[in-house]
């Protein structure tokens, strides 16, 4: 070795006095084997400088420790050593790379860095290098929740050229359809030397778009601010992706609150009320992106177009099926809403105006006839084969249907019945003529003698009986009017019995149930989709047992008496009383489980009078449209694509989906929410609920079963389970929540016959009202004779010692309370009015005693206005109002009213 440093010195003088080529001697050494590497001598080219960065990253610096001093590395370089990256070398390295490499990030960095520099060898290399895959590509940042929702593009080599990348300031909008250049391999100068651009193709940015909004949307994932930003961000200087997004409808625009992604089209920037899931106000926290939105089809407010075009979707949703409360409340808003733009009604453009009929669905406007004549609608209602108009009374809107029709574009109107009557005529070549009698009969009503006649009748009979008087009118009518079988017209008995006091015909008439000339009733239950009131049994069967998060301000279900049996759930039955349903409001979102969102806490509200209250998740029910196929979650927002995923979803998919959903049940503390939230996955999955599924879904509900054994016997279930389905069941205390659930929840109700049950299209209210299915209410009943009892006491007690309008304020209450508790055990619907006449005439239509009516009717006689015992008047106050002997009459035929009730309210 001492040689060899003698030799170093002398080699190096002459080579450096040496100025036109090197000395001989030079040329010897180069051929002179003496460095030993793993017991042989070798000559100095074999081996690579260490102190290059890219031979020591790329691991072929092999030069042994003792010659990689600093003192031997200028007499090795004259031996031959490699100490320069030739443009061979440099591609042979960018080869070699593979994605299995655990040093592969380093080594495509230094290379990278190593093409940056002002080495003039590597022109030669740029115009090959950038098609080579050795990149390793750009990694999403985890915490951004990208990854999990949609999976980054990935090459075939797991490496990435750079001619087929895309810049990293990019990587939001094209992740998972391009691959992403790391940050090391993106300066600009760099790129522009290699002639790329690194702006992502617009239909690979568009391909990324509509994925990741599309996933999103049914996923209902947790989307990063940054991300949609991002995307907004580079879509506003893109007019062409624009287009395309608006053309194709994708639902690009987040909106945060529902977490929902939808189409621009059903934005508005301006918009008094949301109609979920079909209009969306625009999100404020995207307002700097307003105009990208405008772009894609986003408009200022609502128009009547918009709201005919949510009718559309509801029709099309439904497709004449009975709408359920959700939608209906959906419609009323979409209608209220095109009424409000009243002057554009002549302007609607849509192809087809969707209307609720009397059938209670949605119809072609032109399909449709409107009442505007109803003795003519009886006339020919059995010859008419098209629905019937509901028109606008039954949702509280305060619109005459003649004047919508006259607003609506020609294409657009329902016919009339009078031009249906026309028609008929015309068919039937019947001629429109005036027959001699009707041209009579006008003469006669509108003469002078006959108004005088009937002035001379009254004025002769003004002392005589009541009796008298109507004998009377009536003969006279008869003759005036040619009308035989007079006694036929019940409502002119009512009539002329009130001839001396004409305020109180329309009074007794609405006691007489006879409907108001122009109009037409409606039972009172008809379309009631008001927060509070009951769901009807045939809806049952549409209430949607998966499990999934809830709008504010959505119309939902739950059970009325869910809290009060929240700590007895072992013992729920399959009774009337245990699955009676209210319709609810949710409000918003109170507490938010990380657990499982079915412990999620929402306010919701059952009605005005009712303070609103807090309900698990898991308590509320959805109304979803499909029936058996709900073989995955349904979301409003995207039913057609859940529908479309649903038939290709495997069964080892939605094994773990139950899984995972049976896991997060088992982590939730309170043992009856558990056993409440595995009944509510059993309903979902049951066979008798899914019935063109029933082999699949038998085995999913089997193994739901499994689970729950596998959980209560301690046993932890990995996330890859390859158990198989033979496991036992749970135990005595889980067996119970398996039972199957009732048949009113698995299909809708059938007739007799054995057809489905629905509403007749033009059957009358009447027929109506028979034909409904009358419900009781047993425990609300029980709190309402309590509560009656209660203040017939207190009434009792008042008798003596205090003002007897006291005693008859406490008696009216128990009067009205006696009645609804006795109407509660049979119709519960009819019992939710608090008007006492109301109440009355529902008692009446149900054939309870005559006596009860008798009875209510001598109380409010002797008390008048029941404002009167709570205000003051013109007349006096009602302290001085009333005396004891009204209050010893009032109390006496209260307590016989309940002495009446209490047979059959016991029975």
């Amino acid at each position: 070795m001492s040689y060899l440093k003698t030799l170093k010195v002398m080699v190096t003088l002459l080579y450096h006095d040496s100025e036109d080529k090197p000395p001989e001697v030079v040329s010897v050494l180069r051929n002179t084997r003496f460095i030993q590497l793993n017991g042989r001598l070798q000559t100095a080219n074999n081996f690579y400088d260490p102190s290059n960065r890219v031979f020591r990253v790329m691991k072929v610096a092999n030069l042994p420790e003792k010659w990689s001093g600093c003192n031997w590395k200028d007499f090795l370089r004259m031996a031959g050593m490699i100490d320069k990256v030739t443009p061979n070398k440099y591609l042979e390295f960018a080869r070699s790379l593979k994605a299995s490499d655990p040093d592969v990030k380093a080594k495509s960095e230094v290379l990278i860095q190593h093409l940056k520099t002002d080495d003039s060898d590597m022109e030669s290399v740029r115009s090959h290098i950038k098609d080579i895959e050795f990149l390793v590509p750009y990694n999403i940042d985890i915490s951004m929740n990208t990854e999990s929702i949609l999976p980054c593009f990935k090459a075939t080599s797991g490496l990435v050229s750079i001619s087929q990348s895309v810049h990293s300031k990019f990587k939001y909008v094209v992740w998972s359809t391009a691959s992403i250049l790391p940050e090391y391999a993106t300066h600009d100068t760099f790129l522009t030397e290699l002639n790329i651009s690194g702006t992502p193709p617009d239909d690979k940015v568009l391909q990324h778009i509509t994925n990741f909004c599309e996933v999103c949307s049914r996923a209902k994932c947790k989307v990063n601010k940054k991300v949609m930003e991002s995307i907004y961000e580079y879509l506003m200087t893109q007019r062409n992706i624009c287009d395309n997004l608006k053309q194709k409808d994708v639902p690009v625009v987040h909106i945060p609150n529902h977490r929902v992604f939808v189409s621009a089209s059903q934005v508005m920037e301006n918009l008094e009320y949301e109609i979920l899931p079909y209009l969306y106000k625009a999100p404020s926290r995207y307002g700097k992106y307003y105009d990208v939105f405008r772009m894609m089809g986003m408009r200022n407010q609502a128009n009547c177009d918009t709201y005919a075009q949510v009718l559309t979707r509801i029709y099309q949703c439904n497709m004449q099926q009975e709408l359920h409360p959700e939608e209906m409340h959906r419609m009323t808003m979409a209608l209220n809403g095109m009424l409000k733009c009243e002057l554009s009604l002549q302007k609607l453009t849509v192809d087809a105006l969707y209307l609720p009929t009397q059938e209670r669905t949605l119809r072609k406007s032109t399909e449709m006839f409107v009442a505007d004549n109803d003795k003519l609608l009886r006339a020919v209602q059995s010859q008419i084969k098209e629905p019937l108009f509901l028109g606008f009374a039954p949702f509280k809107i305060r619109w005459d249907n003649g004047d919508f029709v006259k607003r609506l574009p020609e294409r657009l109107r329902p016919k009339f019945v009078s031009q249906i009557v026309e028609e008929i005529l015309v068919i039937d070549g019947i001629e429109e003529t005036f027959s001699p009698t009707v041209v009579q009969l006008q003469e006669s009503l509108g003469s002078l003698a006959f108004e005088t006649g009937v002035l001379r009748v009254m004025n002769h009979f003004k002392d005589i009986c009541s009796n008298t008087l109507q004998q009377a009118l009536k003969k006279l009518y008869q003759d005036l009017l040619n009308i035989k079988g007079i006694d036929e017209y019940e409502g002119l008995d009512i009539i002329f019995g009130c001839i001396m006091k004409p305020h109180d015909i329309h009074t007794q008439l609405d006691e007489h149930d006879i409907m108001e000339s122009g109009t037409r009733n409606f039972p009172f239950e008809f379309y009631s989709t008001d927060v509070g009131s009951y769901l009807e049994e045939r809806f049952l069967h549409l209430l949607d047992n998966s499990f999934g998060d809830f709008n504010d301000g959505e119309i939902a279900c739950m059970k009325k008496y869910v809290l009060e049996d929240d700590s007895d759930e072992e013992r729920e039955d399959e009774s009337e009383e245990n699955n009676t349903f209210v319709i609810v409001k949710v409000l918003h979102l109170v507490e938010e489980n990380c657990v499982c969102k079915m412990m999620n806490i929402y306010e919701v509200s059952k009605g005005i009078q009712d303070p609103t209250m807090p309900v698990k998740a898991h308590r509320l029910y959805k109304f979803v449209r499909t029936v058996s196929n709900t073989v995955v979650p349904v979301t409003f927002t995207q039913e057609e694509t859940e529908q479309e995923r649903t038939s290709t979803v495997t069964e080892e998919e939605l094994r773990k989906q139950i899984r995972k959903q049976v896991i997060e049940i088992w982590q939730v503390e309170n043992e009856n929410d558990i056993k409440s939230l595995l009944r509510r996955l059993m309903f979902q999955w049951h066979p008798d609920k899914n019935p063109d599924r029933i082999e699949m879904c038998t085995m999913l509900f089997q193994y739901i079963r499994s689970l729950t054994g596998r959980l209560e016997r301690g046993e932890t279930i990995p996330e890859e389970d390859t158990d198989s389905d033979s496991a036992p069941g749970p135990s005595q205390t889980y067996e119970h929540t398996f039972r199957p659930p009732p048949p009113q929840y698995t299909n809708p109700p059938r007739t007799d016959d054995g057809s489905y049950e629905r509403f007749a299209s033009r059957s009358n209210d009447r027929s109506r009202e028979r034909s409904r299915r009358r419900m009781g209410d047993r425990r609300e009943s029980h709190k309402w004779w309590r509560h009656a009892d209660h203040d017939l006491k207190e009434a009792k007690r008042r008798l003596a010692g205090s003002p007897p309008c006291y005693t008859i304020y406490f008696c009216l209450q128990a009067a009205g309370k006696f009645v609804k508790a006795c109407l509660y055990q049979v119709d519960r619907d009819a019992a939710m009015t608090n008007n006492i006449d109301s109440l009355i005439k529902h008692c009446c239509l149900l054939n309870l005693p005559q006596t009860l009516k008798q009875l209510v009717n001598e109380v409010m006689s002797r008390v008048g206005n029941s404002d009167w015992l709570r205000v003051p008047d013109i007349l006096g106050c009602p302290c001085d109002r009333y005396g004891q002997q009204d209050a010893t009459f009032v109390l006496e035929k209260v307590n016989n009213l309940k002495e009446l009730l209490v047979p059959d309210f016991y029975n």
